[in-house]
């Protein structure tokens, strides 16, 4: 179970440095609306701290 969990969060990291880095590269050669950059930009910071913080979480309950 704890393996499972860890992977799903591994998958959202990546979920979510893909969306940012998907987002610049496409504002880099297309021009895109300021607003549609951003929200990109902050549902994958979002995605990240949530899996980060889940991350942590599932560790600290693990260890003990």
């Amino acid at each position: 179970m704890k393996y499972t969990n860890q992977k799903k969060l591994m998958i959202l990291i990546v979920l979510g440095i893909s969306i940012i880095s998907l987002s610049q590269i496409v504002n880099h050669y297309i021009q895109i609306p300021d607003f549609i950059h951003g929200i990109c930009k902050g549902a994958g910071i979002g995605i990240l701290v949530i899996a980060i913080i889940t991350l942590i979480r599932l560790k600290k309950l693990t260890s003990t």
